[in-house]
């Protein structure tokens, strides 16, 4: 019989303002796909280029879930970090959502909440990940598939 082969889930550059990119890393998650109403594991690395990452301040965060693990380690910029969540509580899902995976640090605006300094996003339709364009327009996050 026939069975649609699910390919692993295709993490993205985020874009900021057209011109501007954030700094793209690498994202692995366990399951992939996720499944619903279970926990998952992702395992978030790279380099950012002109941002720190400070122990106890900046952030991992997974949007869909919604989920923020706090950097227990500090890493200067250029220098390749990791970041492993363990037990990430899935919700849910629709057939069709977003997943993004930002780091940063939070701020005290409450418009801007978090200084992201890189991002990763993928876009799961029905049983496929598509390309997800995410542009930050001064007031508003707008998605574009």
């Amino acid at each position: 019989p026939f069975q649609l082969n699910k390919k692993a889930t295709n993490f993205q550059l985020c874009v900021q303002d057209y011109f501007d990119p954030f700094v793209l890393f690498t994202v692995a998650m366990q399951p992939d796909p996720l499944v619903s109403d279970e926990s998952a594991q992702f395992n978030v690395s790279g380099t950012l280029t002109k941002k720190n990452i400070t122990a106890g301040q900046t952030i991992l965060e997974i949007v869909f879930a919604p989920y923020i693990q706090i950097f227990d380690k500090s890493y200067d910029a250029g220098i390749p970090f990791a970041i492993f969540a363990l037990n990430v509580s899935v919700p849910t899902l629709p057939d069709s959502y977003y997943n993004l995976v930002f780091v940063g640090d939070p701020t005290s605006d409450p418009k801007y909440p978090l200084d992201i300094y890189g991002c990763a996003r993928a876009a799961m339709i029905g049983s496929f990940c598509v390309i997800l364009l995410l542009l930050s327009v001064r007031d508003s996050w707008r998605y574009y598939i």
